[in-house]
């Protein structure tokens, strides 16, 4: 079990709202559980202590992304086209 941090953190007024893994074409198996790892550990607030865990957890490797919403009543992986923009978050 690997540590360390995301490679991309999403921030909305000095908040981690979503952690980024990103990969090497073809390299996402198992890229979820570690996002999921690394939102738990994600830096947040003036002490770079997480206030509360990342809604929003991303993979992608280039061609191909996925995102979970962990406020989902089935939070899980889905392919999307592109990241969404800030408001639509």
């Amino acid at each position: 079990m690997g540590g360390g941090l995301a490679d991309y953190a999403l921030y909305l007024d000095r908040t981690t709202v979503g952690v980024i893994e990103a990969k090497a074409h073809g390299a996402l198996s198992g890229a979820e559980q570690q996002t999921m790892r690394y939102a738990i550990r994600a830096p947040s607030g003036e002490h770079g202590i997480a206030e509360r865990q990342p809604r929003f957890l991303f993979e992608s490797n280039g061609h191909k992304t996925y995102f979970t919403d962990l406020l989902d009543p089935s939070p899980r992986s889905r392919e999307v086209f592109n990241f969404p923009r800030p408001e639509t978050l």
